[in-house]
């Protein structure tokens, strides 16, 4: 309840100083300002690395004006809400002067954090919205792409690997019928080269044994990404 009369009061705030900063502002810091969106780096990534310092991406930080100073930003060290997700924090310093533009889209930026003491890791938005999540697990990513021209079938392979085509974004998959056991799909990007070439970037996460001849699930297998259009 005080965190909602504090947000309140915050809104209140900003909406008293209209689009004219003025010297009875000088010093005011706000608190937990309003963030669109928060989502992992790379997009779409499945996995975050628990002993890596890991990309996260703030959409739309809403810090009032233009030159507004930002005194503090990053990612709670604790879950809070339902489902529990970790969420932004942030302590803002609002200009005193009458020469700062209001800032009435907000602004993207990115910061890191470790994620140890967790499985799994959602991030929610400043109101509350979950936004993205990922296992967190001990390994390394292996970077890798291929290319080629969908045919027909609206598929290409190279390899073990096939990347399937749609004109549907939620169907547009890359998978492979046969990847080692310590090895899972992370997350995908497809981009248009010259002509109708495609070339579509991945990321593995190659998974460290949790115990001494722990063979992570002992056999190949199967696995497929969602692919995404690269941003």
């Amino acid at each position: 309840m005080m965190r909602e009369l504090f947000v309140l009061t915050l809104i209140a705030s900003l909406a008293a100083c209209s689009l004219e900063p003025d010297s009875h502002r000088a010093g005011t810091v706000a608190e937990d300002i309003d963030i669109d969106s928060v989502r992992l780096l790379p997009y779409g990534s499945l996995y975050i690395r628990q002993d890596s310092a890991t990309g996260v991406r703030f959409f739309k930080v809403h810090k009032g004006y233009d030159c507004s100073q930002v005194l503090a930003l990053g990612v709670d060290s604790v879950v809070s809400g339902f489902p529990p997700a970790y969420q932004p924090f942030s302590r803002i310093r609002l200009p005193g002067g009458s020469d700062c533009a209001f800032d009435s889209s907000g602004r993207d930026t990115t910061v890191t954090r470790v994620f140890r003491d967790a499985s799994t890791v959602r991030l929610a938005n400043s109101r509350g919205k979950i936004c993205d999540s990922a296992r967190v697990a001990r390994g390394a990513f292996v970077y890798d792409s291929i290319r080629g021209i969908p045919g027909t079938s609206t598929t290409f392979s190279a390899g073990k690997l096939t990347f399937r085509d749609s004109s549907s974004l939620a169907a547009r998959f890359l998978f492979t019928d046969t990847i080692g056991p310590c090895l899972r799909f992370n997350q995908a990007q497809f981009e248009k080269e010259k002509g109708d070439t495609l070339k579509v970037t991945f990321s593995w996460m190659r998974l460290e044994p949790a115990a001494p001849g722990d063979s992570c699930g002992g056999v190949s297998h199967v696995d497929s990404v969602p692919v995404s259009r690269k941003r």
